[in-house]
């Protein structure tokens, strides 16, 4: 097993190559010390920010945040018998909407004070949640 440690001093930053024992358990516990870092290899997973899963989860989007002319257009997807509630920062129910369709726009009259507010979007498929500011 390779590993590569930095260790910073007053000169700058000095790198070296030591040969660490092969690891044999994958749980047991790895101390650093500050400044010490680590790298393993033989790594056989994916790394991606990608999600592959995302095109089917239930998702809430606020076009045009911080709404600023008493209109905000909420957009949505995989909202199986859906509904939008608005709260706000202190839990009182501002607003509730049933939706007709699973995925779409939905232009909301945001004629709330102006402050900051909790969009919730509740569905079959789980429950989303974006904050909306009214300017």
């Amino acid at each position: 097993m390779l590993c590569l440690t930095s260790r910073t001093q007053d000169s700058g930053k000095i790198y070296w190559i030591t040969i660490v024992s092969i690891v044999s358990s994958t749980t047991a516990p790895i101390n650093l010390q500050p400044g010490e870092f680590r790298i393993f290899e033989n790594y056989t997973g994916t790394l991606s920010i990608i999600d592959a899963n995302a095109e089917n989860k239930l998702s809430l989007q606020i076009a045009d945040n911080p709404v600023k002319n008493g209109l905000a257009k909420l957009i949505y997807h995989k909202a199986k018998n859906g509904e939008i509630i608005i709260y706000d920062m202190s839990g009182k129910k501002m607003d509730s909407i049933k939706l007709k369709n699973e995925s779409g726009t939905y232009e909301l009259k945001a004629n709330y004070p102006t402050g900051t507010y909790l969009v919730h979007l509740k569905s079959k498929t789980g429950v989303a949640i974006q904050k909306m500011i009214i300017k």
